[in-house]
Parts: C-alpha cells; structure tokens; sequence
C-alpha cells in the first residue's frame, strides 16, 4: 500500500513517524518508499494495543512538560469532533500534549469496539483529506500548522495560501499525526515548543528502529537538559555533550541515523511563532565529546569548574557560560563582546573540521584573547576561572588528544 500524503515538511514527518511506530510495534511491514504493507485483520486487532504501548513510552514526556492550552479557533473546532467522535465535550483546559494523548487512546477505544476501521481509513486520502469523512472531523493543530507556513513561505512568517493548510483528518489519521508529534515532543520551555522529527523517513521506513531510537534519545536528551536554541553551534556543541555523557562507548551510539530534525515555536499569549529548524547531523561531535568525556575522566587530577554545585569538565563548563552570554549578557563587561560564546563557535568549527591543526590554531589564538581578558577584568570570576582552567595544560592535551586519535 503506497500512501500519498498531500503535505510535506513537518506534517509528513510527523505522520511518517506515525506510522513508523506502527511498524515498530508490529503492525505492518516497510515494503519501500513511502509503502507498507498490512494484513488487514492483525492491523485491526494489534492497533489499539499498539497506540496505548506506544502512549506508555510518552506518558512522562505529557506529565513533565504539559506544555500550552489548547484555545481560540483549534478549541471550538476540537470541542465539535470530540462531540461527534467521542460523545463528550473537549476536556477543559487540556494542553497540546495532553490533546494528543487524549484523542489517542479514544481512538484506540474506537477502533477496539469496532467502531472505526482502521484499514477503511488509512486507504482513504482523498485531495486535503485523510481518511473516512465525518460530521466533524479534525483539523491540523495550530502548533504544527505554524511550522508547516514557516517551511513553506517565501516571506518569512507570511502565511501561505491554499490547500496545504486546510488539511483534515478522521481520529485514526489525526492518531498517527498525535502519536508522531509525542514521540518526536523534546518539551516545552522557555516559552518555546521543540520537536525532533527526521526529514525523508518515508524513504527510509526499513530503518525505523534506528530512527526511532535515535529521535528517542535527542528527545529525552533535550528534555533532561532544557537547553535552548539560540546558536547553533553552542546547541550543537552542547547537546552532543550531553549524549556522550550519558554513553558508555562510541559503538553505543553507532547505530543512531542522522540528521535529525529539530523546530523550535515560540509561544506569545496564544500565538505560535515558528522560530527555526535546525537538521542536527552529530555523529562525529558525539564521537568526539565521547572520547574527550572518558580521556578527561581518567585523569588522575582532573580540571574542573564549579557550576551549579557541581564539579563539571571545563568544556561543559564553557558551553554553559555561552548559554548564559546569549541568555542575559551576564558576566561580560566592558565592551560586552561574548567570550564564551565567540571561543565555543571557534571550537565547535574546529571540532567539525576534523583537523588538529585548525584546533591548535584555533586554541592558540582564543588562549592570547581569553588571557587578555582576563588581565583586563572585562570578564566576571566563573568566566575567569573556567578560561583559566580552560587553557591549563593538562586539558589543551586532552582536547588535542581527541582530535589526534580520530584523526
């Protein structure tokens, strides 16, 4: 069965992944790109325990990181569906994630006492339709419909015209869509929604378990460090720490497939402001952070900063401090340039060169310009203290050794 969608970008992610979980768990087969393949009664009959097992892995993502209420024009419309589908109003107060989860395991509800059938709808697309037409029925959430304008705008944050934002949906689709958005959810703070996804699944639905996991961990990664998209390089930079941090070996995260995709939407009162996406492709970085990780770790006198209460390398340290830099200025005085941030974008650049001579150069000219700042009292004491520590001896060998061994 070759499944058309009439969307691309972020709302074809998500479905795709959708459906990916449901070959994951069981409930068909990859039969090529953008095709699967389903024996009718086991897709019936596994399909609400898949949705519910599937519920299970997300559950804490919902509870942890509620994220906004669903109001205005996705509230009215939502209310009439679930009235229709499910009998009952729409939950008051419930949030996006929480809308997903919901309508979910309702579905699942639906399908189990033969009430919708799954296979009926997920053969059905018919023009910005998906699946078997109702009284009601459900239209794309604001949350994912602002990235699909962003993606597809010629002038940034002008909404496009025309069919591809009036997509709707029966339960079951809306289902894949939920299912998809809640696995790829990687939280909801700072005022801003994240979601990892992975451009071109649909072609690559014999890999999903790879892909999966590795939405999974950026994901859950994310959640547990609530790091902020603002420079791409201290992301980056960041985010690859964390993952290493929690690796055993580089073979442990050698199965991961990448890029992945990560959006990030702004919440302004009840307007959603797409911001940026960003195609994470870290393997290398995570390879790098993991050996520089365990050679730092086997140091019998190891350099650290205190930060936060807690003795931490001073690259985690630095990548902290260009997250405060871009937050809030803090720490930086005189001239207000952002040390922190300037060296971990030179470092970063270095690291995905590959080159140990562009990290030695890189690191011999930062050392000239840290020392001078902080001769200068143009930086606070933590800065001061983790650029000293930074540049000391024994922690330019382990960084240059890193790059020396992968070379």
């Amino acid at each position: 069965m070759r499944i058309d969608l009439p969307v691309s970008g972020i709302v074809s992610e998500l479905i795709y992944l959708g459906i990916a979980l449901i070959i994951e768990y069981g409930g068909a087969d990859p039969a090529g790109p953008g095709v699967i393949e389903i024996d009718q009664g086991l897709f019936k009959d596994s399909l609400p325990e898949i949705i519910r097992s599937v519920l299970e892995q997300v559950d804490e993502k919902v509870k942890d990181f509620p994220g906004t209420k669903v109001a205005g024009n996705d509230k009215n419309s939502y209310n009439k569906a679930y009235l229709t589908n499910f009998g009952i109003n729409l939950p008051e107060g419930i949030t996006y994630p929480a809308l997903f989860r919901d309508v979910s395991n309702r579905t699942a509800d639906l399908i189990k006492g033969g009430k919708l059938n799954p296979v009926n709808s997920i053969r059905s697309i018919d023009g910005n339709f998906l699946g078997v037409k109702g009284p009601e029925n459900f239209i794309m959430p604001s949350i994912i419909k602002q990235m699909e304008f962003y993606e597809k705008s010629t002038v940034f944050m002008k909404p496009t015209t025309g069919p591809k934002s009036m997509i709707e949906m029966d339960p079951f689709w809306f289902t894949l869509l939920s299912l998809g958005f809640l696995w790829g959810y990687s939280g909801y703070y700072g005022g801003a929604y994240y979601i990892t996804t992975y451009p071109g699944i649909e072609a690559r639905l014999e890999e999903h378990s790879q892909i999966l996991d590795t939405i999974n961990m950026v994901s859950y990664t994310n959640l547990r460090s609530k790091r902020r998209l603002d420079k791409e390089e201290v992301y980056e930079l960041g985010l690859s720490l964390d993952i290493a941090l929690k690796a055993e070996s580089s073979e442990a995260v050698s199965g991961y497939r990448w890029p992945v995709r990560l959006y990030k939407e702004a919440v302004v009162g009840q307007a959603y402001t797409a911001e940026k996406s960003l195609d994470l492709n870290l393997g290398d970085m995570i390879n790098f952070m993991i050996r520089y990780a365990s050679n730092w770790r086997k140091l019998s006198k190891k350099p650290t900063v205190k930060l936060n209460n807690r003795e931490v390398s001073p690259l985690e340290a630095l990548i902290a401090l260009a997250e405060r830099e871009l937050s809030s200025n803090k720490g930086v005085r005189g001239d207000n340039e952002m040390v922190a941030y300037l060296l971990v974008k030179d470092i970063h650049r270095a690291i995905s060169s590959g080159k140990p001579s562009l990290m030695e150069e890189t690191l011999y000219r930062a050392a000239r310009k840290s020392r001078g700042a902080r001769e200068s009292g143009e930086v606070d004491g933590t800065l001061s203290y983790t650029l000293y520590t930074f540049f000391s001896r024994r922690h330019l060998e382990v960084l240059l050794g890193v790059l020396n061994e992968l070379s």
